[in-house]
């Protein structure tokens, strides 16, 4: 199951709806997409994935940083926030099934994909899978710190480390606060989602198939070690539409240290397309 949850917009702007709660039942038959709730105007939606083990929390800032009729909808997965007590998925079938649930009646009106990270990957199947079922494509589909996912995954496998281990690798990647690394009991919570969020990462094949006709955008950080700008020009070949990429400074968690700069570049490029 899945939480689409609309974060609060302290801009001077509407406040959004209440939050979403997507239902159980399973898209398996080509369809439009379902109604939409009263009032959301011409907003363009804008999904946005969070990278692996990351929450709705990610995302709760964005609206700030953009301008124009956007809503920012951060995807709530399984295994975290609302949906704590839920099994997270480990497989990416399964998870681009249960996004779909919840954001197939949000889909009336223009919408817009992110993802940054595991988040990418994510967002792309998605988009993938709602082409094939419901005949419909983003506006645009913008990744960062992720590699095109047509090429072979060559980091070592993190979900099958121990629990020790996987502290240890956090704290070598970083993104990972040092008191929550310090905090046992928090830890004791947070692994099992994120060992299943690279559990996914990790299992993932690319099924090749006809590219998008959205635009793509890829951004990467400059001193991110796992993903060069070669990783992220690899996208190209996933869309038929427009491409760009950019580097923008910080590390592979540039989406949190450098915020302010992503945002101006995602409202530019949303300002563009929408």
């Amino acid at each position: 199951m899945l939480v689409v949850v609309t974060p609060r917009n302290s801009a001077p702007r509407k406040p959004d709806p209440a939050t979403d709660q997507a239902g159980t039942r399973r898209v398996k038959s080509r369809k439009r997409p379902g109604s939409e709730a009263p009032n959301d105007g011409d907003a363009l939606r804008l999904f946005c994935f969070p990278y692996a083990g990351g929450g709705t929390t990610v995302f709760h800032r964005w609206p700030e940083g953009l301008s124009g009729p956007v809503k920012v909808h951060a995807v709530e997965l399984p295994g975290r926030g609302r949906k704590f007590t839920t099994d997270p998925a480990r497989r990416m079938d399964d998870l681009v099934d249960a996004v779909i649930d919840g954001i197939n009646p949000h889909l009336a009106k223009p919408f817009s994909f992110f993802g940054h990270s595991l988040g990418a990957l994510v967002a792309f199947e998605v988009a993938r899978a709602v082409r094939a079922r419901l005949d419909v494509e983003p506006v645009a589909l913008y990744v960062s710190a992720h590699p095109g996912p047509q090429l072979p995954n060559d980091q070592p496998p993190l979900h099958a480390l121990t629990d020790a281990q996987l502290r240890t690798e956090l704290r070598r990647v970083g993104g990972t606060p040092q008191e929550v690394l310090a905090n046992d009991e928090f830890m004791r919570l947070l692994l099992p989602t994120l060992r299943a969020d690279f559990e996914v990462a990790e299992t993932y094949t690319y099924t090749p198939g006809a590219p998008l006709s959205c635009p793509i955008v890829a951004w990467g950080g400059v001193d991110d070690p796992q993903v060069s700008a070669d990783d992220l020009k690899a996208w190209a070949e996933m869309t038929t539409g427009p491409f760009a990429f950019a580097m923008l400074p910080g590390g592979h968690f540039f989406i949190d240290q450098n915020r302010r700069e992503l945002l101006a570049a995602l409202d530019a490029s949303l300002t563009l397309w929408h």
